[in-house]
């Protein structure tokens, strides 16, 4: 595999900051596992030195991140016994329908049971792609509790057409939820996100849109509509374009209107018929680098949620 490096210096608005918080702000087509995975392999150095996570940052520290993975590195297992739905396919990419409960990738090498094996069991060629360790393809990643679609770029050419049209907001990606309250008819929220200093696993919100780059805020943008309303409770479509790590969860928990049974954000008390947050991706939205046309491709709520709804009864008018 080819070498490929990226150099920071840290400024005086990120002195004092966590080393892997840093990383994660900066290196923003990476998910948080995947800088995790750089600290561990020693693809990290601070002022020409190994460094650990938790290591805080001192204006003028200068990193240097090795990105490509390395030949002795260990790739993620093919298991091509692993459930894959496949809701598109083409030369250029796939999308998939990830079921809750499995994780969209691994977090080591020696991980197994995650997404990314399945893809790898149906389709060896994902591993030609340079870019990438643990999430070969990858474009977009859905926490463990959510289901639905996760795109997928068949070959590096692919990978940077795809990449450009997320960084041009131009792929719609929808979701549903079911949510806490009585939302309004329509809203959108323009919120940055930021990992939460005081607890590791989630994302706060910061009301100032107007944030400077150097700062470890993220500009997060979401739009949502009630399509129908149950008894204290809001069945919304929830439309992102990037999307940063917990956007739709942070952002309508921030509203008051957490996810029903998301226990991370706000709904701990909130019944669960099964175990598992009320989050789906169903539609994805975007051009396909293979022949330059429109797709779009759905994946359906699946048994569990659709059970959860059918218990709640009618829904009202709105």
């Amino acid at each position: 595999m080819t070498d490929s490096s990226t150099r920071f210096e840290v400024g005086e608005a990120e002195a004092g900051m966590r080393l892997d918080l840093f990383l994660a702000a900066r290196l923003r087509a990476f998910s948080r596992a995947r800088v995790r995975t750089l600290l561990r392999l020693g693809r990290v150095r601070k002022n020409g030195r190994r460094v650990r996570t938790g290591d805080r940052l001192q204006t003028g520290d200068v990193l240097q991140v090795e990105l490509a993975a390395t030949p002795g590195e260990l790739l993620p297992r093919a298991e091509p016994q692993l459930p894959l739905i496949v809701r598109y396919v083409s030369s250029a990419l796939l999308v998939v329908d990830k079921p809750a409960a499995m994780p969209t990738q691994p977090l080591a090498p020696d991980e197994t049971g995650t997404l990314v094996n399945a893809l790898l069991g149906r389709y060896p060629e994902l591993r030609a792609q340079e870019r990438a360790v643990l999430d070969p393809g990858l474009l977009n990643r859905l926490d463990l509790e959510t289901s639905g679609l996760v795109l997928v770029a068949r070959h590096a050419a692919a990978f940077a057409a795809l990449r450009a049209q997320l960084e041009a907001d131009a792929v719609r990606k929808v979701y549903l939820a079911l949510v806490h309250g009585e939302t309004p008819t329509a809203g959108e929220v323009r919120w940055a996100l930021a990992h939460d200093p005081r607890a590791a696993s989630r994302m706060r919100v910061q009301h100032d849109p107007e944030l400077g780059p150097s700062l470890p805020w993220r500009k997060a943008h979401t739009r949502f509509r009630c399509v129908a309303r149950y008894e204290g409770l809001s069945f919304v479509e929830v439309e992102i374009r990037r999307g940063a790590r917990h956007q739709i969860r942070a952002h309508l928990a921030a509203l008051g209107h957490p996810i029903v049974g998301d226990r991370l954000y706000g709904a701990a008390d909130s019944p669960r018929p099964c175990d598992r947050h009320f989050l789906h991706a169903a539609r994805l939205e975007l051009v396909d680098p293979h022949d330059a046309q429109a797709i779009r491709v759905e994946a359906p709520l699946p048994p569990e949620l659709e059970s959860w709804l059918a218990a709640l009864g009618r829904a009202r008018s709105l």
